[in-house]
Parts: C-alpha cells; structure tokens; sequence
C-alpha cells in the first residue's frame, strides 16, 4: 500500500512507492528522507465460533456421530448496477405493409352468441311447434268422433238398426286423427334432438297400429251383422257381438274392456289369434296415447312450464281409470247375469256401458286438445334457453 507526505518546502503531497527510503518533490527538487513504513493496521480476524458440546455416548459402545458443521453466515447475493427494465421486443409494422391495412377480426358480442343460440333452438323447436300443434287437431278429430259413437250406440237401445249417418262421422274422424297424429309425429321428429327417439317411437307406434286395423276390419267385416250399422244384410243373430266388435273399431281400448264378454260369445267361433289380435290392438293404442302425452309432457317442462306438462299426463291417467272402471263393471255384469238371470239381459246394460265409455273418452280428447295447444305455445326457443325452472305465474 503506497503512502502519502506532505513537501515540507512548497506544501505538495507527494506519493511514496513502496520500499522507498527517499523521495524527490517534483516542484522544488527537495530530497526527504523516509522512516520505514508502518504497515497499515489490520483488523483482527473474527473469533473461531465455539466448539461444538462433545455428544452424550451412546449406549451398547457405538461411536458418537461427528457435530455438524456450523453454517456460514450467507453472504448478500452481488446486485448489478442501474435500473434492469424487462420488456417484450415487438417488430414495428410498416404502415404500407397490407397487415396493417387490413381490419382486425373481432369476438362474437354476448348479444351475438344469444341471437346464433336463439336461431339454433329456433330451427328445432318450429317442427316440434307445429308437430304438436297437428297432434292437437287430432285430438278434437277424435272427440267429436268418440262423442258420436256414444250417438249411434245410444241410438241402438231405441232403434234396431241404428241410425246409419250418424256412423260416418266417428269413421271421419279416427281417419283424420289418424292422419294428423302421424304427421305430427313426423314433424316431432325433427324437434329437439332430446325427444326425437320418442317422436320416432310414436310414428313407428301410429304404422304398427294402422297394419293392426286392417286384421281388425277384416275380423269385423266377417262377424258384424250389418243391420247394426243400419244396412240390409245376413248375419244378424249375435248383435252383442256386433256391437262389441265395432266399438273396437272406433278405439282399440275398448276391445281390452269388453274382452270378458267377446271370449264369452265367440269362443267356440274365433281362433285364439282373434284375441291376440285384439289384445295387440289395444296395447298400441294405448301405447299412442301414451307417447302424445309423454311427448307433450316433456316440451311443456323444456319450455319451462312444469305444471302444463302434468296435465298433458293426466289424459293417459284418464284413460287408465276408465279402462280399469269399464273392465270392472263388464265382470259385475257377467257375475250377475250367471246368477240366474241369463246373458241375454247383458246387451242393454253393455250397451249402456259403451255409451259411458265414449262419452268420457270424448271429454278426454277434447281435454287433451286444450292441453296441447297451451303446450305448443310454449315451444318457443326463448323458453328453451331460458335457465330458469319455471316461468309461468304462480298465484298463492
């Protein structure tokens, strides 16, 4: 280490190399002789941190562990000088460049993904709309044709042949309630993607069912006397089964009901297919029934109207009361009439119970057609995409 001293001549401070014993001054040429130089004071070395304690001897002669080594103070980590500023290098664009010409593309706004959500269920719930909408028509097809099979079998219990134009009209209208609930069923088919394997099953339903009434027809057109239908004809000496054979014409459900007294007349006269055939009937229609309002059901609680799809199921609930109720009664009949007071005294009262029978599947239909076209007036694609559960107005 170089010390410095002060010229005693012109008051100049001087640098003296190490291990020199005189030095010259510059300015005035005056020679000073040096003392040894003094070694600069060195700070003494920190104290050797205290021994560790000896370890306490284990027992059965195995050697104490070493101490651990006592750990250096961590020295501070070297910092660089200035200010570090992080960034992110980004090439400038040429303002001629074509990229920076064209438009930026922009994210679709909340408003627009509502509207591509409304057009999407839009176009699934129309087909349903209007599929519904001719299930509808069917069903007051159907009522006024049940309401005058109630007609033309009542008309029985007064004339002998019936009155024939009255006939026509239930004829009318299970062809046209066929004609619509097949196509509504189509149109169903292309409604929302959750109900189409049902809208499928009914029209697979409504086919199966029309090839079960042309075995019908044929059945009917061999045994029906045709005075009951108000012709000239052969054939007229079992009206009740006649009777019973075209009421199942005009709703396959009632063959179900009236099956205790067709196995009664006719079971030296049909084969065992007969009933099969009936029974085959019966179950598709109700199985048609069940899908309307199955179908109807499920569209009313998608378009948020719970309460709306709970009456549409109340039409299938009916119609099991009053086959269980009907079934009932024909077996009361039979246990009466084999008390001793004879079959013959069955016609006037199945006559009766085919009249009741109509007439409330009459009020039923007509029910169901209110029903569904409430629930057509749901099926709108702002109810189906609406998260809530309910929408309609409760009152308390």
């Amino acid at each position: 280490m170089s010390l410095m001293v002060t010229c005693p001549t012109c008051q100049v401070m001087l640098r003296v190399p190490p291990a020199a014993d005189t030095i010259r001054c510059p300015q005035c040429k005056t020679v000073l002789q040096l003392q040894p130089a003094v070694a600069a004071p060195v700070s003494p070395p920190p104290p050797p941190p205290p021994p560790a304690k000896p370890a306490i001897p284990l027992p059965f002669g195995r050697p104490p562990e070493p101490p651990p080594a006592v750990a250096r103070r961590p020295e501070p980590a070297p910092t660089r000088g200035g200010k570090v500023t992080r960034g992110k290098v980004v090439e400038e664009e040429e303002e001629d460049s074509p990229e920076a010409k064209r438009p930026r593309r922009r994210g679709p706004t909340d408003e627009e993904k509502f509207e591509r959500l409304l057009e999407k269920v839009g176009a699934e719930a129309r087909p349903a709309r209007t599929g519904i909408q001719l299930m509808a028509y069917g069903a007051v097809a159907a009522a006024p044709g049940q309401f005058f099979a109630s007609v033309f079998f009542f008309s029985t219990l007064l004339l002998h042949s019936g009155n024939n134009p009255v006939l026509w009209v239930p004829i009318i209208g299970v062809i046209v309630h066929w004609l619509l609930t097949i196509v509504g069923f189509g149109f169903c088919c292309f409604g929302p993607k959750e109900m189409r394997h049902m809208a499928v099953a009914g029209l697979i339903v409504m086919l199966v069912h029309v090839v079960s009434m042309i075995g019908l027809l044929q059945l009917t057109a061999r045994h029906i006397s045709l005075d009951i239908v108000g012709f000239e004809g052969l054939n007229n000496e079992n009206s009740l089964l006649g009777s019973l054979l075209l009421a199942n014409l005009f709703s396959n459900i009632s063959g179900v009901t009236n099956l205790p007294l067709i196995i009664m007349h006719a079971m030296q006269t049909f084969p065992v297919h007969v009933f099969v055939l009936i029974m085959f009937s019966g179950g598709i229609e109700f199985a048609k029934l069940s899908l309307i309002g199955t179908l109807a059901n499920h569209y009313a609680v998608e378009g948020k109207s719970p309460e709306l799809g709970h009456q549409s199921m109340r039409f299938v609930y009916r119609i099991i009361w009053v086959v269980l109720i009907g079934l009932v009664c024909e077996l009361i009949m039979i246990g009466v009439a084999s008390m001793g007071f004879g079959f013959v005294f069955l016609s006037l009262p199945t006559l009766m119970l085919i009249n009741a029978y109509y007439m409330w599947c009459a009020f039923a239909w007509a029910a169901q057609f209110q029903v569904l076209l409430e629930v057509a007036d749901v099926i709108t694609p702002e109810r189906f995409v609406d998260k809530r559960a309910n929408l309609d107005t409760l009152y308390y």
